[in-house]
């Protein structure tokens, strides 16, 4: 249970690093009621906001990471997915020198085959990163198991439009991390 718990807050801990959007505002001490406010001097600049650390809520709950965890990606070599991917990780690996992670990158063309054979044949990755192509087959397949105990609570996090990708039959599947924006083309 303990590997489970730790496995879903790594994938927390990367889906709030791929997800994040924007800094968010510090809050500032209310003043005690027998002090006056001061005014800002005109010439004073507002406070700059920084984006949270990835070691805030996530990686705090999963400080003190044990054991072996093997990730797959299908991230293009040197793509952006895949540097944002490598940052998180080695701050991962830094804040717990006592989790081995295994990171494998198979290619997009052969990840959901690879996965969905290994799984079935009992072995596999501990998880995988992959856009939701495949999600109803492998639901079909019996190779994904729900998630929805361990997301109950933090569902709030994320677009409906992520968790509705994931979600097969009113059963979540994943943990959103990405969404893409997709085109089609017609050429006359």
């Amino acid at each position: 249970m303990k590997r489970i718990y730790g496995i879903f807050s790594i994938v927390l801990i990367l889906t709030f690093v791929l997800s994040a959007c924007g800094a968010q505002p510090t809050a500032t001490p209310a003043p005690k009621p027998t002090e006056k406010p001061a005014a800002p001097a005109a010439t004073q600049a507002p406070a700059a906001t920084k984006a949270p650390a990835a070691t805030t809520a996530p990686a705090a709950a999963a400080a003190g990471l044990k054991g072996a965890v093997t990730l797959w990606h299908a991230y293009g070599t040197g793509s952006t997915e895949e540097k944002a991917l490598t940052q998180v990780l080695d701050g991962l690996k830094k804040e717990n020198p006592d989790l081995k992670l295994t990171v494998l990158q198979i290619p997009f063309d052969q990840v959901f085959n690879k996965w969905e054979t290994e799984v079935a044949a009992g072995g596999g990755p501990d998880m995988f990163t992959a856009p939701n192509d495949n999600l109803g087959n492998e639901v079909r397949a019996k190779v994904v198991a729900p998630v929805d105990d361990l997301m109950k609570d933090n569902l709030s996090l994320f677009s409906p439009a992520g968790v509705s990708g994931l979600t097969v039959d009113g059963k979540l599947y994943g943990v959103p991390g990405i969404i893409k924006a997709v085109a089609l083309y017609y050429n006359k």
